[in-house]
């Protein structure tokens, strides 16, 4: 797969996988580290995991671009310092 720039982070693989009967996992190997997106249908639930290895790097388009379009009552964020 060709790598491709979506909301300005730099996608170098991506693979999904959707679950019968509901629910679906998406994960990305990022230029910078990579990201997780799990959806749970049935508890109205979705975690969207980051990890970067840039500190300066705010990915919040990113996340914004990946959720755009889902009917979503309520987003919680927070970042970790793994370091």
């Amino acid at each position: 797969m060709k790598s491709r720039i979506f909301a300005e982070v730099k996608v170098l693989h991506d693979v999904s996988h959707r679950f019968e009967p509901h629910g679906e996992t998406w994960m990305a190997i990022l230029g910078e580290s990579h990201c997780a997106l799990h959806t749970y249908p049935e508890h109205d639930y979705l975690s969207l995991d980051f990890y970067s290895c840039n500190p300066e790097r705010d990915l919040t388009a990113f996340s914004e671009r990946l959720v755009e379009g889902m009917d979503l009552e309520r987003i919680k964020t927070g970042v970790l310092d793994r370091g």
